[in-house]
């Protein structure tokens, strides 16, 4: 891991504190008295960099270069305290401000983008030193600081070193809540590691032994499979015994694994096998996410078509297209161009999967708005409506032009071409299961898919939970906005 320590307090800038115009001063070059002197603005830099007044440092230096923006010193100087500044403001807990404060340093000298890699890296070893402290929270607080940075400033070779910790994060936090017999956020910190990592190995070791004890024997050896391909055949004989020893147990126990369903089927058109194998892998995660958040699996097959010849529609996509094609037995999808392992694609498959799961298990009668609403909400932890999103339908509601419930059905909107109703459906639909979630918990919403299940209307299932009708729920969300 690299050093922790690169406060490369830059103090080149006690350096150049003379006068940078030379003996004529400023005020004779311009042949007028100046309103601002850059020399004196350059020395109240360095002098407040001294006393480690970094703020101070940055504004003495800021005027400076706006007063003289083609002197390479003054540059430098103004450079060097932003650095500086960032460091300070990341020591303290100003993520936010120290990457703002990198972003200016790098846009007057672009070709140092070291410093934002450093940046970077005193994030992700503040997360090391966290996880260390067992502190996961302020763990994963940091490396998402470190990730933020990766991402503005597109540092691909930092990027798989702070992967690596971040999924290290939830490979540790896994452990520590299967100690606690927590084997529901044990699973659910395991499935986030691989996420991150689909490389590391101690999580499929880890998860597979949640599955064994749990008699998914077909989900427990098919992990250890993928820790198998991982290492190398013929690298892990242990491995390859203890996979032959619960096929024994399944066999002996009455369930055999190949007559345990993964109940999706694949077929993929146009790829290679490792990208069928990442896909395959990553569907079954999805599946896996889903059945033990709300206890349930489709009642059916799912055929999953995947053509490496067409284009990815990405999640975010659909709140601009009504989702028509689906009717629960199949869905299908584009590759071409993306890693699968990307967050596109698995935001996209897990879209997909959960709305085909939905009308699967409650047929055409399952409202559109839960549906889609499902499917977004099910991709990322995140709220999927952004502040402008909001604003949007806060304005719609106060005119009375939200669709509301009654309308937000498969059939208004199969065949609609309006794209701005269509939009407004879909988040619509976004808002009304972000706070049926809030009011329901997983739990909630795992019971009133049962019932959907096992043929209650939804909206009798609804109202028995909740207590509230749609228009009821409809309203309390409006209300919220």
């Amino acid at each position: 891991m690299p050093n922790r320590s690169f406060r490369f307090r830059v103090l080149a800038v006690l350096l150049l504190a003379a006068p940078l115009l030379g003996p004529t001063g400023w005020a004779q070059r311009r042949g007028e008295q100046p309103q601002i002197d850059p020399n004196l603005l350059n020395e109240d830099g360095v002098r407040a960099t001294k006393q480690n007044r970094y703020e101070e440092a940055v504004e003495a230096f800021r005027k400076a270069y706006l007063a003289e923006p083609n002197q390479d010193k003054l540059v430098y100087n103004y450079f060097t305290s932003l650095v500086n500044y960032s460091i300070f403001l990341a020591e303290n807990g100003n993520a936010s401000a120290a990457i703002e404060a990198c972003s200016q340093a790098i846009s007057l000298v672009p070709r140092e983008i070291i410093v934002a890699s450093n940046l970077a890296i005193f994030f992700n070893n503040e997360a090391v030193k966290q996880l260390e402290q067992g502190d996961f929270n302020g763990a994963i607080q940091s490396i998402e600081n470190s990730q933020e940075v990766v991402r503005r400033f597109q540092l691909r070779q930092a990027a798989e070193v702070i992967d690596r910790t971040h999924a290290r994060i939830y490979l540790m936090q896994g452990r520590e809540w299967f100690k606690k017999e927590d084997v529901k956020n044990a699973l659910e910190a395991y499935d986030k590691c691989l996420r991150i990592n689909p490389q590391e190995v101690e999580a499929y070791l880890d998860r597979s032994r949640i599955y064994w004890e749990q008699g998914a024997f077909k989900d427990a050896v098919t992990d250890l499979e993928e820790v198998l391909r991982i290492r190398g055949e013929g690298n892990s004989p242990n491995i390859e015994g203890l996979i032959n020893r619960i096929k024994l147990y399944a066999q002996a126990a009455g369930q055999p694994i190949t007559d345990q369903s993964e109940f999706f089927v694949l077929e993929m058109s146009g790829g290679d096998q490792p990208t069928e194998s990442k896909i395959r892998r990553l569907l079954r995660d999805v599946r896996l996410r889903i059945a033990r958040t709300f206890q349930i699996n489709p009642q059916t097959e799912i055929h999953v078509k995947i053509d490496a010849n067409q284009p990815l529609i990405r999640a975010s996509e659909w709140i601009d297209r009504p989702a028509v094609d689906f009717y629960g037995e199949s869905f299908s999808m584009g590759i071409s161009g993306v890693d699968p392992e990307s967050r596109d694609f698995r935001e996209a498959l897990t879209f997909n999967y959960v709305l085909t799961l939905l009308v699967n298990v409650g047929g055409r009668e399952i409202p559109y708005w839960f549906a889609v609403g499902m499917a977004q909400y099910m991709i990322s932890e995140e709220s999927h409506l952004s502040i402008g999103d909001i604003t949007s339908l806060l304005a719609a509601a106060e005119n009375n032009l939200l669709l509301g419930t009654e309308r937000l059905t498969w059939k208004n909107l199969e065949n609609m071409n309006d794209t701005q109703t269509i939009r407004q459906a879909n988040l619509e639909s976004i808002g009304l299961v972000e706070h049926l979630a809030e009011i329901l918990r997983e739990e909630g919403l795992g019971t009133l898919l049962k019932a959907v299940r096992d043929g209650l209307d939804f909206n009798d299932a609804l109202t028995d939970i909740t207590n509230m009708t749609p228009e009821q729920i409809e309203e309390e969300w409006k209300n919220s906005l």
